[in-house]
């Protein structure tokens, strides 16, 4: 498999590509439909002002898998928490290793950068999804229940 895995910034030729991505991503989640500008507006905004990062999975030359990570930080762990909130490959790529590979990116990353912790979540019925983070090494939390309140 010629894979890379790099990191996007918003002057890489690839940011248009991997906007379509984050569209797609946003459509297996079943978010409501919004314009390519918003989702280039802010993803332009979110990697412009290091709020987050994206590495790009490039099969041949073309894109076929993204994750976006966020920081945040811990009191109790006295440090940074990288937040992979997205990771998405195209469905007939996925069983190929390319999400293995870009999880497994974020947490080199998130090492070589100090932090203390990756966090994530997916959701209850993406069995596949929580099989990869199992055997990355992921525990599902049973310290902590996570709460949340819409205000959109």
């Amino acid at each position: 498999m010629n894979l890379k895995i790099l990191k996007i910034g918003v002057d890489n030729d690839t940011f248009y590509d991997v906007v379509e991505l984050i569209k797609k991503y946003r459509i297996f989640y079943k978010c409501s439909s919004v314009s390519n500008d918003s989702v280039f507006k802010y993803t332009k905004h979110m990697i412009k002002n290091n709020k987050s990062r994206i590495w790009a999975a490039y099969y041949g030359d073309r894109v076929v898998g993204f994750t976006q990570v966020y920081k945040t930080y811990t009191t109790i762990g006295l440090g940074e928490i990288w937040i992979l909130n997205d990771l998405y490959v195209e469905a007939e790529y996925r069983g190929g290793k390319i999400g293995q590979k870009l999880a497994e990116k974020v947490i080199s990353e998130a090492r070589k950068n100090g932090a203390v912790r990756v966090d994530l979540k997916t959701s209850f019925d993406n069995e596949l999804a929580k099989k990869l983070y199992l055997k990355l090494g992921f525990c599902k939390d049973m310290v902590f229940e996570y709460y949340s309140k819409n205000l959109v």
